[in-house]
Protein backbone atom coordinates (compact mmCIF):
# COMPACT_ATOMS: atom_id res chain seq x y z
CA UNK A 1 0.00 0.00 0.00
CA UNK A 2 1.45 3.32 -1.06
CA UNK A 3 0.17 6.72 -0.10
CA UNK A 4 -0.32 9.25 -2.86
CA UNK A 5 1.30 12.67 -2.63
CA UNK A 6 -1.66 14.35 -0.95
CA UNK A 7 -1.94 11.60 1.68
CA UNK A 8 1.81 11.64 2.24
CA UNK A 9 1.81 15.40 2.81
CA UNK A 10 -1.08 15.02 5.27
CA UNK A 11 0.84 12.34 7.18
CA UNK A 12 4.03 14.42 7.28
CA UNK A 13 2.13 17.51 8.43
CA UNK A 14 0.55 15.45 11.22
CA UNK A 15 3.93 14.10 12.36
CA UNK A 16 5.41 17.61 12.18
CA UNK A 17 2.53 19.00 14.29
CA UNK A 18 3.32 16.48 17.04
CA UNK A 19 7.04 17.28 17.09
CA UNK A 20 6.96 18.83 20.58
CA UNK A 21 4.46 16.42 22.09
CA UNK A 22 6.17 14.90 25.14
CA UNK A 23 3.66 12.05 25.48
CA UNK A 24 3.80 10.77 21.93
CA UNK A 25 6.96 10.85 19.87
CA UNK A 26 6.32 10.27 16.18
CA UNK A 27 8.93 9.85 13.50
CA UNK A 28 8.90 9.14 9.80
CA UNK A 29 11.08 6.13 9.10
CA UNK A 30 10.38 5.53 5.45
CA UNK A 31 12.86 6.24 2.69
CA UNK A 32 13.44 9.13 0.43
CA UNK A 33 14.20 12.80 0.58
CA UNK A 34 11.12 14.73 1.69
CA UNK A 35 12.21 18.28 0.95
CA UNK A 36 13.64 20.85 3.30
CA UNK A 37 10.20 21.62 4.76
CA UNK A 38 10.05 18.12 6.26
CA UNK A 39 13.58 16.80 6.68
CA UNK A 40 14.67 17.11 10.32
CA UNK A 41 11.06 18.01 11.18
CA UNK A 42 9.58 14.52 10.87
CA UNK A 43 12.70 12.48 11.68
CA UNK A 44 15.89 13.13 13.60
CA UNK A 45 18.20 13.06 10.61
CA UNK A 46 18.27 13.94 6.95
CA UNK A 47 17.48 11.03 4.66
CA UNK A 48 20.46 8.99 3.53
CA UNK A 49 20.36 5.46 2.17
CA UNK A 50 22.94 3.41 4.07
CA UNK A 51 22.81 0.30 1.88
CA UNK A 52 26.32 -1.12 1.64
CA UNK A 53 27.74 1.85 3.57
CA UNK A 54 26.99 0.70 7.09
CA UNK A 55 24.21 -1.80 6.39
CA UNK A 56 24.69 -5.32 5.08
CA UNK A 57 22.81 -8.55 5.55
CA UNK A 58 23.41 -12.26 5.43
CA UNK A 59 20.72 -14.19 3.58
CA UNK A 60 19.42 -17.61 4.64
CA UNK A 61 21.92 -19.37 2.33
CA UNK A 62 24.92 -17.35 3.55
CA UNK A 63 24.99 -14.82 0.72
CA UNK A 64 26.39 -11.49 1.77
CA UNK A 65 23.89 -8.93 0.61
CA UNK A 66 23.14 -5.25 0.97
CA UNK A 67 20.22 -3.92 3.03
CA UNK A 68 17.67 -6.65 3.75
CA UNK A 69 14.90 -4.44 2.31
CA UNK A 70 16.43 -4.32 -1.17
CA UNK A 71 15.03 -6.63 -3.90
CA UNK A 72 16.97 -9.91 -4.05
CA UNK A 73 18.89 -9.30 -7.24
CA UNK A 74 21.82 -11.61 -7.96
CA UNK A 75 24.03 -8.68 -8.99
CA UNK A 76 23.76 -7.23 -5.48
CA UNK A 77 25.15 -10.35 -3.77
CA UNK A 78 28.71 -9.62 -2.75
CA UNK A 79 29.99 -13.08 -1.77
CA UNK A 80 29.03 -15.81 0.69
CA UNK A 81 29.80 -15.99 4.41
CA UNK A 82 30.41 -19.74 4.16
CA UNK A 83 33.34 -19.31 1.80
CA UNK A 84 34.49 -15.73 2.36
CA UNK A 85 35.69 -13.63 5.27
CA UNK A 86 33.09 -10.94 5.99
CA UNK A 87 35.64 -8.25 6.83
CA UNK A 88 37.49 -8.82 3.54
CA UNK A 89 34.24 -8.71 1.59
CA UNK A 90 33.04 -5.61 3.47
CA UNK A 91 36.32 -3.80 2.84
CA UNK A 92 36.68 -4.80 -0.82
CA UNK A 93 33.36 -5.74 -2.42
CA UNK A 94 30.80 -3.18 -1.18
CA UNK A 95 32.71 -0.26 -2.72
CA UNK A 96 30.19 0.30 -5.54
CA UNK A 97 27.55 1.16 -2.93
CA UNK A 98 29.78 3.78 -1.38
CA UNK A 99 29.96 5.90 -4.51
CA UNK A 100 28.00 9.13 -4.42
CA UNK A 101 26.84 8.32 -7.96
CA UNK A 102 25.51 4.84 -7.18
CA UNK A 103 21.93 5.81 -7.99
CA UNK A 104 22.66 8.45 -10.56
CA UNK A 105 20.05 8.73 -13.27
CA UNK A 106 19.10 11.40 -15.78
CA UNK A 107 15.98 12.29 -13.82
CA UNK A 108 17.57 12.38 -10.38
CA UNK A 109 20.75 14.15 -11.40
CA UNK A 110 18.73 17.04 -12.90
CA UNK A 111 16.78 17.54 -9.67
CA UNK A 112 17.66 20.61 -7.62
CA UNK A 113 17.92 18.38 -4.53
CA UNK A 114 20.30 15.77 -5.98
CA UNK A 115 22.97 16.68 -3.42
CA UNK A 116 20.56 15.94 -0.56
CA UNK A 117 18.85 12.87 -1.93
CA UNK A 118 21.47 11.19 -4.15
CA UNK A 119 18.76 9.24 -5.93
CA UNK A 120 16.85 7.94 -2.96
CA UNK A 121 16.76 4.55 -1.33
CA UNK A 122 18.01 1.34 -2.88
CA UNK A 123 14.95 -0.58 -1.76
CA UNK A 124 12.67 1.67 -3.81
CA UNK A 125 15.03 1.82 -6.79
CA UNK A 126 13.99 0.39 -10.15
CA UNK A 127 17.14 -1.40 -11.31
CA UNK A 128 15.76 -2.16 -14.78
CA UNK A 129 14.88 1.46 -15.58
CA UNK A 130 17.72 2.96 -13.49
CA UNK A 131 15.40 5.34 -11.67
CA UNK A 132 13.42 5.71 -8.49
CA UNK A 133 10.08 3.86 -8.53
CA UNK A 134 8.36 6.63 -6.59
CA UNK A 135 10.16 9.80 -5.58
CA UNK A 136 8.71 11.02 -2.25
CA UNK A 137 9.78 14.61 -2.96
CA UNK A 138 8.03 14.63 -6.34
CA UNK A 139 4.96 12.98 -4.83
CA UNK A 140 4.67 15.57 -2.06
CA UNK A 141 5.31 18.60 -4.23
CA UNK A 142 3.60 17.32 -7.38
CA UNK A 143 6.67 17.57 -9.61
Amino acid sequence: MLLDGKEMKKLLDFIKSKKHNKKLELTYGCPGFLGLDYEKEVRKHYFYCRTGINVASILYNGDLFVCPNVPRLKKLIQRNIRTDNFKDVWDNKYKEFRSKDRTKSDTCEKCEYWEYCLGGAYHTWNFEKNEQNKCPYNMIYGK
